[in-house]
C-alpha cells in the first residue's frame, strides 16, 4: 500500500511539474525593428521618443539621421500622430508587427492592425515609406556601426533576467505554455517601457517586453543596474498576460471601468492612460506585480513599498485588488487560471465604480499631508532674508533618507534650498537649510510620492512659493 501511495505522490508531483516546467527564457536582444521605429518617432518629434538617457546612442542618432528629419517617412510619422493619436506603445505595436528581413509587415493589417490607433491605410503607407528611408538614409550600415554597443547592451541586461522567476508567471497566471515570449532592450527609448504582442500560431501569442534604457555608466555604455530594472521587466512581463485577460472581459468591465476612470482621468492622462481599457490593464498588472514581491520578499517591506507606490499613481484600490488576487492564488482548485477568476475581477470594478469617491478620499487621509511651512505661510511675500533653516511640516512621521525635492516654478535661479539638514526628532517635519536674499522671489517643488510615511503611504506633488522683503532703504 505504501509503494502504491508512493507511486502515486511520484506521478502526481511529476505532473505537477510539467505543468509548470518553465517554457519561457529571457534573452535580452536589441530589435532593429525597435530602433528604427524608435528613431522614426525621434525625428518626428514624439516627445515620448526623443529623450537623450543614452546620450552617446542619441548623438550618434541625431548625427547619422539629422539631415533625413523631411524624409516622406518622417513627415508621415508627423501626420499621423496630429491625425490619429500615434503615439507610445501604437509605435512599438507597430514595429513587431513588421518582417525583421524585408520590412514588409509579417501579418496583414487587413487581419490585424497593431492598435486601434493605426488604420489599415496608414499602417500601409508607413510601411511602404519605411522600407524606402531604410534605403535612403543608410539604416544598414548605422546598424552595423552599433553592433558593439548593441551587443554590449545584451550581455549587460542578461545580468538582470537572471534573476527573474520564471515559473512564477506560469504558476500564478495558468497560461498555456505555447506562447513566445521575447526581451527586446529598447536602447533609444529612454524611460518608456511597453508590453505589445502578436498573435501566434493555433490561438498562441507572441508577447514582447520592450525594455528603455535610462542610464548609463561612467563610460557612457547602457548600465542596467537590477534594482532598477528587474521590477520593470516584471512589470513588462505582466502585460504580456494580462492584457489578453482584459480584451476577454472588456465589454462586460468597461460600463464600470468608464465610471472608475473619469474619478482619475486627469493623473492617468498625466502617465499616457488615455482612456478607461488602458487604465484595466494597468491596474491588474501593478497588483499582479505586488502579487510577485510578495511570493519573493521574505520581509515584506519591499511588496508593501511597492503597494504604496501603485497606489500614489491613482491606482490607490490596488490594495483592495491585491486581497482579491490573493483568494485567487489560495483557491486555485476552484480557480486554475486567472482566465477562470476574470468574473470575479469584473464584480471587483462594479463594487469599486459606485464607491470610487470614498475610495479617494479614504486614501488621501491615509497620506502625510503638508500642514505647514514655517516659520511663515506658504505664498508669503514678505519673508525676513535673515532666516537660514525652513521647515515642512506633515500630518504623520515619515521615514527618514527619502526626500523628494525638485526645482520649482522659478526654476534654478529661485531654488532657495542649500542643503536638507532631516527631520525633526518627532519625524514630522523636514529640515531644509535656504540661503535668502532680499526682495527676491523663491520656489521649489516636494514631488509626488517623494515622501514616504512610517506605514509607507506616500506624498502627493506640493509647490512652495515665497518672496523675501526688500532689504530697509538707508
Amino acid at each position: 500500500m505504501r509503494l502504491r501511495l508512493l507511486f502515486l505522490f511520484l506521478c502526481t508531483s511529476l505532473l505537477a511539474a510539467a505543468q509548470y516546467k518553465p517554457t519561457v527564457s529571457l534573452t535580452p536582444k536589441v530589435d532593429h525593428r525597435i530602433e528604427l521605429l524608435s528613431i522614426l518617432a525621434r525625428l518626428a518629434d514624439y516627445d515620448e521618443y526623443t529623450q537623450k538617457r543614452y546620450i552617446a546612442y542619441v548623438t550618434d542618432i541625431e548625427q547619422h539621421f539629422g539631415p533625413y528629419r523631411n524624409h516622406p517617412a518622417v513627415a508621415f510619422m508627423r501626420d499621423v500622430r496630429t491625425r490619429r493619436g500615434i503615439g507610445f506603445d501604437a509605435v512599438m505595436s507597430y514595429a513587431i508587427q513588421l518582417d525583421s528581413t524585408s520590412l514588409k509587415p509579417a501579418i496583414a493589417f487587413e487581419k490585424h492592425l497593431p492598435d486601434s490607433r493605426w488604420t489599415v491605410e496608414d499602417a500601409t503607407k508607413l510601411a511602404d515609406l519605411i522600407k524606402q528611408f531604410y534605403k535612403d538614409a543608410h539604416v544598414a550600415t548605422f546598424f552595423q556601426q552599433q553592433a558593439d554597443r548593441y551587443r554590449s547592451a545584451e550581455a549587460r541586461f542578461t545580468q538582470v533576467v537572471q534573476r527573474v522567476d520564471l515559473p512564477w508567471f506560469q504558476r500564478y497566471y495558468g497560461s498555456a505554455p505555447n506562447d513566445a515570449f521575447r526581451l527586446v532592450i529598447g536602447l533609444g527609448n529612454g524611460g518608456g517601457n511597453y508590453g505589445p504582442h502578436l498573435p501566434g500560431k493555433n490561438g498562441s501569442q507572441i508577447n514582447y517586453a520592450i525594455m528603455g534604457t535610462w542610464s548609463v555608466d561612467s563610460t557612457g555604455l547602457a548600465k542596467y543596474a537590477t534594482d532598477d530594472y528587474l521590477p520593470t521587466v516584471i512589470h513588462e512581463f505582466n502585460h504580456s498576460f494580462v492584457n489578453p485577460l482584459i480584451d476577454q472581459s472588456a465589454s462586460a468591465l468597461l460600463p464600470y471601468a468608464d465610471s472608475v476612470y473619469a474619478r482619475v482621468q486627469e493623473p492617468m492622462r498625466k502617465q499616457a492612460y488615455a482612456n478607461s481599457k488602458t487604465m484595466l490593464y494597468e491596474s491588474l498588472v501593478r497588483a499582479s506585480v505586488v502579487m510577485y514581491l510578495q511570493e519573493h520578499d521574505s520581509t515584506g517591506t519591499t511588496a508593501l513599498n511597492q503597494l504604496r507606490e501603485e497606489q500614489s499613481r491613482s491606482f490607490v484600490w490596488t490594495d483592495t485588488l491585491t486581497g482579491l488576487l490573493r483568494q485567487y492564488v489560495t483557491h486555485r482548485q476552484q480557480y486554475p487560471t486567472l482566465q477562470s477568476f476574470m468574473p470575479r475581477h469584473t464584480a471587483f470594478y462594479a463594487w469599486l465604480a459606485p464607491r470610487i469617491d470614498s475610495v479617494l478620499t479614504a486614501y488621501q487621509q491615509l497620506c502625510p499631508q503638508i500642514i505647514a511651512i514655517e516659520p511663515f505661510t506658504n505664498g508669503s511675500q514678505s519673508v525676513d532674508a535673515g532666516i537660514d533653516e525652513v521647515q515642512v511640516r506633515f500630518s504623520k512621521p515619515l521615514q527618514p533618507k527619502r526626500y523628494g525635492i525638485q526645482l520649482g516654478k522659478g526654476g534654478k535661479d529661485q531654488m532657495p534650498i542649500e542643503s536638507v539638514l532631516g527631520l525633526t526628532d518627532d519625524g514630522r517635519a523636514l529640515r531644509l537649510k535656504v540661503k535668502l536674499e532680499p526682495g527676491h522671489p523663491y520656489s521649489f517643488r516636494l514631488r509626488n510620492g517623494g515622501f514616504r510615511s512610517t506605514d509607507g503611504y506616500l506624498s502627493s506633488v506640493y509647490d512652495v512659493t515665497f518672496a523675501t522683503a526688500p532689504a530697509p532703504s538707508k
